[in-house]
């Protein structure tokens, strides 16, 4: 059988038409079409085309005669995305007594037991894996109205470099943790900026900061 013979047969079985199929994948009926008559061999929507018919791409190109659907972790891979998680909730570390929004020692940072998150509710934020993120708990009003005292930050400690002007940092100013916008200089110095408007701005220089890693969420108590 072609390769659109087969197609053609998981149609029949499933009662669609060409039109249906093309439009549950997202193309053009012509594409289907091509395919069916031969008048193209291959399609960048073959996975798709696949996933729908509830068979493989290995049946469709004739490397298997068995078109029968398999299951949901086995399709997975059939089409090349990586085995469904069956845990989504991972363990990040919380940071506790508090990064200043003003300042706080950095001796007063104590890290607090593991919390439990969802992963795909992490990912909204950060492609970075849990390891390298922390929580931590806003104190001080120097970032309002951005951040409010005991508002949760999500910091991504495999960010640590700051070459993108006025994103918010968590890092070391000396001894003293700080959570800040930070503004590189041209003469190489770094600005440390609060959003409220009746805290002045710092200036750092070479050596003076040690970047914890960059704000990626803020989640506010209503």
């Amino acid at each position: 059988m072609t390769l659109g013979e087969r197609i053609e047969a998981r149609l029949a079985e499933k009662g669609w038409s060409q039109a249906e199929l093309a439009r549950r994948i997202g193309v053009q009926s012509t594409s289907i079409w091509k395919l069916v008559t031969g008048k193209s061999q291959s399609s960048k929507q073959l996975h798709l085309i696949a996933r729908e018919l509830e068979t493989t791409i290995d049946y469709l190109t004739g490397e298997t005669n068995d078109p029968k659907p398999i299951n949901l972790a086995d399709r997975r891979l059939a089409y090349g995305a990586p085995p469904a998680e069956t845990n989504d909730t991972v363990e990040v570390a919380e940071i506790d007594l508090r990064y200043g929004l003003g300042a706080t020692y950095l001796a007063d940072v104590i890290e607090a037991e593991p919390r439990q998150f969802s992963r795909a509710w992490l990912r909204h934020f950060t492609d970075s894996p849990p390891e390298e993120l922390f929580w931590a708990k806003g104190q001080g009003n120097s970032m309002e109205a951005t951040i409010h005292e005991s508002d949760i930050v999500l910091i991504d400690r495999r960010q640590q470099s700051p070459r993108m002007a006025d994103l918010i940092w968590a890092f070391a100013f000396g001894e003293i943790g700080m959570i800040k916008r930070l503004r590189p200089m041209p003469d190489g110095s770094v600005k440390i900026l609060s959003d409220n408007p009746a805290v002045a701005a710092e200036t750092a220089h070479d050596g003076e900061l040690n970047i914890i890693g960059r704000v990626v969420a803020v989640v506010k108590r209503l």
